[in-house]
């Protein structure tokens, strides 16, 4: 057993633990069956299992990262006072509703970190949301078939529920995490993509809900693969742009 295996002394626990032996609940079940809107179940229950059990202050950064956990840290403690308002007016006018951009090579631990950051969010009191880009495309997607035939056929009404769960939790969360942004398969002379990140965003921020962002590209490739509005965009909804760094953690374990 290394390091990476099981949880600190101090019960702090590495970015890249074995996540799948230290789940906190066994709500998985209830998620699966039962998720057709942000309503129906606590929202925590959009990450992950393997993500629901630890907040941000129970995880030890790696040696490649310590600054940007200090910074992922310091946004959740403070974001209380970041989206305080004074009555129908937010007090802090430049930071609120500003998230994070978290970018880096795969196997580094922007996910594990974001999602701790949700946990405790959430253990703050307010509604988190998790939510994979490719499954955001997905809900957006108009429905194959006509409509009676959706109609009829329960299995697709099953799925159409959820897929409006999605973009439900994507509009409503009082913090969202959109994982693995730019994973999406490229289709030539489409902006189906940039479409639905840009309203997701854009409407997120102007209703002052933070977004986080965690993704493969560099600010150069998000622009080339986005445009140059989102790009610009961006500038004003993320209040920190982090890049994590370092070996693929999963294929040190």
């Amino acid at each position: 057993m290394n390091e990476f295996d099981s949880p600190r002394p101090n019960g702090r626990i590495h970015p890249s633990a074995r996540w799948d032996r230290l789940n906190a609940n066994d709500a998985t079940t209830l998620f699966r069956d039962s998720w057709k809107s942000i309503d129906d179940v606590p929202s925590l229950l959009s990450l992950p299992a393997k993500h629901r059990a630890f907040g941000i202050d129970q995880l030890t950064p790696t040696e490649y990262n310590p600054d940007e956990y200090k910074t992922v840290a310091a946004w959740v403690e403070n974001l209380s006072d970041q989206q305080h308002r004074d009555g129908l007016s937010p007090a802090d006018t430049e930071g609120y509703g500003q998230g994070l951009y978290l970018s880096g090579p795969y196997g580094t631990g922007k996910t594990t970190i974001a999602a701790a950051a949700l946990v405790s969010v959430y253990r703050a009191g307010n509604s988190v949301g998790f939510i994979r880009f490719t499954d955001l495309l997905a809900a957006h997607r108009p429905a194959p078939g006509n409509e009676r035939r959706l109609e009829d056929d329960l299995e697709r009404k099953e799925e159409a529920g959820q897929l409006q769960g999605w973009k439900k939790l994507a509009r409503e969360a009082g913090v969202l995490l959109i994982d693995d942004v730019g994973q999406e398969r490229e289709i030539k002379g489409s902006e189906f993509a940039e479409d639905i990140l840009t309203s997701t965003l854009r409407s997120r921020f102007n209703a002052g809900l933070p977004t986080m962002v965690s993704t493969n590209l560099t600010l150069d490739r998000w622009r080339a693969r986005y445009g140059d509005a989102l790009a610009s965009f961006i500038h004003e909804a993320f209040a920190h742009f982090l890049f994590f760094g370092g070996p693929d953690l999963r294929s040190t374990r």
